[in-house]
C-alpha cells in the first residue's frame, strides 16, 4: 500500500534512476488525437492553400480544430488559435519522419510514439530476472527484457501509451513502488524468450537476427509463426513482440501487420497492472495504427477510424482522424469499402462538430469517392448512392461553384449513361442547371434503366422521383394514375377501397391539385349499387375537409348533395359499408333526419356484432357506440342506447369501450352501487391498448370517497367491496384515499381537468384532516449524519400526475410528511427521486438505521427510521 500512495503523491514522475539499467528518460507529454506534428519546416497558411504565415521547426506540434479543402485540390487542417491558420494534412502527419527516423538509428529497442517501455525492476543477471519472472507470472505474456549500455538488464511487463504510464504508476496495487516507464533509448540489446525463461538469442539464427534489431528478420521470423494452423496466446504474444521490434526498426508494414494481434495481447500490460483502467485507456495500437496511416497503408487507416464509424465519441478531434483517416485510405487503395467507409462518416458531420459539412469538403471528398464506383445491378451499398445524392445535395446548395456544378452533372451524367436509375431520375430534377430537353432525356433513360434492374427504390416509384413537368414524367405518371384506377374499380374489397384513396391523393400530389376530373370519375365509376370501394372517398370529394401533406394541398369540392348520395350508395352491409354508414349517420343527424342517422347508425353496428371482432376494420368504427350515443342523446331512447354500450363495453376489440363502459355507468341506478363502481373501474382501466376515459375517472374518484365508509378492502385487491354494513378502519380510509388519487391522476393524464383539480381537492382535504393520515418519525440530520432532530409527524401517501404532450404522460407517487409545527416535507419515490421538488436520491445512514434525502443546498437529511428492505 505505502508504494500505491508513493505513486499517487506524484503520478507524473515516471522516469526516475532505478539500478543500473534504468535512464532518467524525459518523457513528452500524450498527443493527442487532435493534435498533429508539422514536418520538414512545414507551412502554416493563412487560407486553405492561401500566403504563408510562417514555417514551423519540423517535429512541432499543432492542434486541429476543422478538416478543410483547398482551392488547390488538397486537404487541410484549421488550426487551434486566435489567427485563421492551416496546414496541408499531408504536412501534418501524426508523427514526423517515423520511418526514415528509425531506420537510421542503429538501436532498434526505442518504444513506439506515444508509447512507453513500463519497467518494473532491473536485474544484473538472467537468474535474476527469470526469478523475477517466476514470481510474477501474471505478468509473463507482455513481458520483454532489454539490456542497457552497461550490461544492466531492465525488465519491461510491455509498451504502454504515454496516456496510460502516469495513471498506471499512480494506482497499479501490483507493481514495484520504483516502477517507472523508458522511452528504450538506451536499451543495445533485447532477450530472447523460450519455454518461459529468458535466455541469450542465438546470433546466427533467423529469430536472434530479429532480436538484435533486423526488420527484415522480424518480417520473415513473424511470418513464420503467423503461418501456423492454430496460434495460443503465447503465440501472439510472441508475434506481438516480434512485430513491434520490427515496427521499432522502421518497418511500417510491420506496424500495420501487428494490428492483426489481438487487443488482449496488446492490452496485456495495461490490464494486468491496473485492471480498473482498461476502459480508460486504449492499447498501444493506436499509435500503430497512427504510424500506418501516416504511410497510407489501409488497415491502419481504417482502424484509426472505427470506433468513430460505429458510434460518434462526441470528441471532434476524434472524428476528424477518422475522417481524414479514412479519406486517407481512399486515396491510396481506392478501395470500394475505405471510400464507402469515409463517406458514412462524413455523413455524420454535423452530429460530431456542431455544423454542416462546407460545400468545397463535400465536394473534394465526392471526388475522391467516385473513382471507386460503379453502376449498380441491385439496391447495394456498393452502388454509391450516397455519392450520387451528395452530388444532387451540392447541385442545390447556393455556395457551389460553376466548374463545381459543372462535375457534378458530368457524374450524373457518365452514372446515367451506364444505366444508373438514380443518376438519371435526379439529373431529370436539374431544372436549375440543364434545360427541358436534357432532363427529359435523363427521365427516358431513367425509364430504360429500371427495366433491367431489381430491388431499386426509385424504380419502385419513378413516377414521383423524375423532374416536374416533363412530358416522359407526366407519361410515367398518367400510366401510373390508370393503373390506380383500375385497381379502383377492380372490386369490392378493402384493397380496392385503399387503390381509390391513393388515386385521389396521387393525382392531387403527382399531377394536378386542381384539374381533378380523372379522380372525379374514377370514383363515380367505383361508387355504384355494384360497386362502392370509391364511395367513401367520393364522399371526401365533395365534402368540405382539405387535404394537405408534403408537396399536397386538395380542397373538398363541398357539395353536400352529392357527398350524401354517394354516402347513401356506400352505406350497405358488410364491412365496406361501414364508413360511409357511420359518414351518413353524422351527416343525417346534422341535417335533422334522427331517424334515418339512427338507420345508418344501426346498420353499421348490425355489421361489427356480425363480424364479432373478426376484421381489423371494425376494431375502431365505432359504428355501435354511434348508434348508443345517438340513441341517448338524440332519441332519448335509453333501452336501445343502454344495449348498444353494454355490447360495446364488453368487446375488447373496440377502441370505444371506456366512453360505453362510463355511460354504462352513468345510467346504472343509484341502488346497484357495486355494479356501477365496477364499470367506472373499467372505464377508468381498461384492459389491453387502450387509453382510459378520464371523465370515468374522475366518477371512479368521487365513488370511492363517497362510498369510503362502506368500502371493504380485500388483501392483494386493486379496488375495494360495497358492504353498506361494514364500518371502514383508519387503514382502509387511508388506502381508499390513495386510490382515489390514483383515479384521479389518471384522469388527468387522459386530458380531463377536472379530474386533475378534483385530485389537487383531495389533498388540500386531506392534509386538513378530512381522511386519517399515518403516523411517522421524521429525522433531520446533519451533512456528517449526525442526527440532529427527531419528531412524530404524519405522512400521506398520495399520486401526482405529470402530463406530456404528445405523450402517455406518468404518475409519480409521493409521501408527504407533517412536522408539528406546520413544515412539510415532500418526497417523490419514482425516478427521479425528489425533495422537495429538487433532485436527491435515497440512501442508507451510515448507522444503518434510517433511510434519508440529502437537501443539495444544505447539506442536511431529511430521514425516516429503517431501510428499503424493512
Amino acid at each position: 500500500m505505502l508504494s500505491v500512495l508513493l505513486r499517487r503523491a506524484a503520478p507524473l514522475l515516471f522516469a526516475a534512476i532505478i539500478g543500473q539499467a534504468a535512464s532518467a528518460d524525459t518523457l513528452p507529454p500524450y498527443q493527442t488525437l487532435a493534435e498533429r506534428q508539422v514536418c520538414n519546416a512545414g507551412q502554416i497558411l493563412s487560407e486553405p492553400g492561401g500566403a504563408v504565415l510562417r514555417q514551423e521547426a519540423s517535429g512541432t506540434k499543432v492542434s486541429i480544430t476543422d478538416l478543410v479543402s483547398g482551392k488547390d485540390g488538397r486537404l487541410y487542417y484549421r488550426l487551434a488559435g486566435a489567427d485563421r491558420a492551416f496546414v496541408a494534412t499531408g504536412d501534418a502527419p501524426h508523427f514526423c519522419g517515423f520511418v526514415g527516423e528509425r531506420q537510421a538509428e542503429l538501436r532498434r529497442f526505442r518504444a513506439l510514439p506515444n508509447a512507453c517501455h513500463l519497467i518494473a525492476a532491473s536485474r544484473k543477471t538472467l537468474d535474476e530476472v527469470n526469478s523475477f519472472a517466476a514470481q510474477n507470472p501474471d505478468f509473463l505474456t507482455g513481458m520483454a527484457v532489454f539490456r542497457a549500455e552497461n550490461g544492466w538488464l531492465a525488465i519491461s511487463l510491455g509498451q504502454v501509451t504515454l496516456a496510460a504510464a502516469p495513471s498506471i504508476l499512480a494506482n497499479s496495487e501490483n507493481i514495484p513502488a520504483d516502477a517507472y516507464c523508458s522511452d528504450g533509448a538506451g536499451y543495445v540489446a533485447m532477450m530472447d524468450l523460450q519455454n518461459g525463461q529468458f535466455v541469450e538469442p542465438d546470433g546466427t539464427s533467423l529469430r536472434g537476427a530479429c532480436l538484435g534489431g533486423n526488420a527484415s528478420a522480424c518480417r520473415d521470423e513473424a511470418g513464420a509463426i503467423a503461418g501456423r494452423p492454430e496460434l495460443a496466446d503465447g503465440d501472439y504474444a510472441d508475434l506481438w513482440r516480434l512485430r513491434l521490434i520490427g515496427c521499432g526498426a522502421g518497418d511500417v508494414l510491420a506496424c500495420d501487420a501487428a494490428l492483426n494481434v489481438p487487443t488482449r495481447i496488446a492490452a496485456h500490460p495495461l490490464v494486468t497492472t491496473w485492471p480498473a483502467g482498461a476502459g480508460q485507456f486504449s492499447s498501444p495500437k493506436i499509435e500503430l495504427a497512427r504510424i500506418g496511416c501516416d504511410a497510407g497503408l489501409l488497415t491502419s487507416c481504417q482502424i484509426l477510424a472505427d470506433s468513430e464509424l460505429v458510434s460518434i465519441s462526441g470528441d471532434p478531434g476524434k472524428y476528424l482522424s477518422a475522417l481524414q483517416a479514412l479519406a486517407a485510405g481512399c486515396v491510396a487503395s481506392q478501395d470500394q469499402y475505405a471510400c464507402r467507409d469515409m463517406f458514412r462518416l462524413l455523413q455524420k458531420l454535423e452530429k460530431a462538430m456542431s455544423t454542416p459539412a462546407s460545400a468545397d469538403l463535400l465536394f473534394h471528398l465526392a471526388g475522391l469517392r467516385a473513382p471507386s464506383c460503379r453502376v449498380p445491378t441491385t439496391q447495394t451499398d456498393e452502388s454509391c448512392l450516397d455519392l450520387t445524392l451528395t452530388y444532387e445535395a451540392l447541385l442545390s446548395r447556393p455556395d457551389i461553384t460553376p466548374d463545381q456544378a459543372s462535375v457534378a452533372l458530368s457524374y450524373l451524367q457518365s452514372r446515367c449513361n451506364g444505366n444508373d436509375p438514380d443518376a438519371c431520375a435526379i439529373a431529370s430534377r436539374q431544372a436549375g442547371h440543364l434545360d427541358d430537353a436534357a432532363r427529359d432525356r435523363a427521365a427516358a433513360q431513367a425509364v430504360a434503366a429500371c427495366q433491367g434492374i431489381s430491388g431499386n427504390a426509385t424504380c419502385a416509384k419513378l413516377d414521383q422521383h423524375l423532374g416536374t413537368a416533363l412530358p416522359e414524367t407526366m407519361r410515367r405518371r398518367l400510366a401510373a394514375f390508370d393503373e390506380l384506377a383500375a385497381a379502383c374499380r377492380a372490386g369490392n374489397t378493402p384493397e380496392a377501397a385503399n387503390s381509390c384513396s391513393e388515386v385521389l391523393v396521387y393525382f392531387a400530389r403527382e399531377i394536378s391539385a386542381t384539374k381533378m376530373a380523372p379522380v372525379e370519375a374514377t370514383l363515380q365509376a367505383a361508387c355504384t349499387p355494384e360497386i362502392q370501394s370509391g364511395c367513401n372517398m367520393l364522399a371526401f370529394f365533395y365534402g368540405p375537409s382539405d387535404m394537405t401533406g408534403e408537396d399536397l394541398f386538395f380542397q373538398g369540392r363541398n357539395q353536400p348533395e352529392k357527398r350524401l348520395a354517394a354516402l347513401r350508395t356506400g352505406c350497405h352491409p358488410g364491412v365496406m359499408g361501414l364508413a360511409s354508414c357511420n359518414q351518413m349517420g353524422e351527416m343525417l343527424a346534422e341535417a335533422g333526419d334522427q331517424t334515418g342517422a339512427q338507420a345508418s347508425y344501426r346498420m353499421a353496428c348490425d355489421t361489427i356484432r356480425d363480424d364479432q371482432g373478426r376484421s381489423w376494420d371494425v376494431k375502431g368504427d365505432g359504428g355501435c357506440f354511434n348508434a348508443g350515443l345517438h340513441a341517448l342523446r338524440k332519441l332519448n331512447d335509453r333501452a336501445t342506447a343502454k344495449a348498444d354500450f353494454d355490447y360495446v363495453c364488453k368487446s375488447p376489440h373496440d377502441s370505444n369501450r371506456p366512453y360505453a363502459c362510463k355511460h354504462l355507468a352513468l345510467m346504472t341506478p343509484d341502488n346497484e352501487p357495486v355494479a356501477r363502481m365496477r364499470l367506472l373501474e373499467q372505464g377508468c382501466y381498461p384492459e389491453g391498448e387502450f387509453m382510459g376515459d378520464g371523465e370515468a375517472c374522475l366518477y371512479l374518484g368521487r365513488m370511492l370517497l363517497d362510498q369510503r365508509d362502506a368500502l371493504v378492502w380485500q388483501d392483494g385487491a386493486r379496488f375495494p367491496e360495497i358492504n353498506p354494513d361494514a364500518v371502514s378502519d383508519d387503514q382502509g380510509l387511508i388506502l381508499t384515499a390513495n386510490t382515489a388519487s390514483q383515479a384521479f391522476s389518471s384522469g388527468c393524464l387522459n386530458r380531463w381537468d377536472a379530474a386533475c383539480a378534483a385530485n389537487e381537492a383531495l389533498l388540500k382535504d386531506w392534509v386538513a384532516g378530512t381522511y386519517p393520515q399515518e403516523a411517522a418519525t421524521c429525522q433531520i440530520r446533519d451533512a456528517a449524519g449526525v442526527l440532529q432532530s427527531e419528531k412524530s409527524c404524519r405522512m400521506i401517501a398520495y399520486v401526482v400526475p405529470e402530463r406530456v404532450e404528445y405523450e402517455a404522460g406518468n404518475m409519480h407517487p409521493e409521501r408527504m410528511f407533517l412536522w408539528p409545527d406546520g413544515d412539510r416535507t415532500v418526497v417523490r419515490d419514482s425516478h427521479p427521486a425528489l425533495l422537495n421538488g429538487r433532485p436527491s436520491a435515497f440512501y442508507v445512514s451510515d448507522d444503518g438505521l434510517s433511510t434519508c434525502q440529502r437537501n443539495p443546498e444544505t447539506g442536511n437529511s431529511f430521514c425516516i427510521p429503517g431501510t428499503p428492505e424493512e
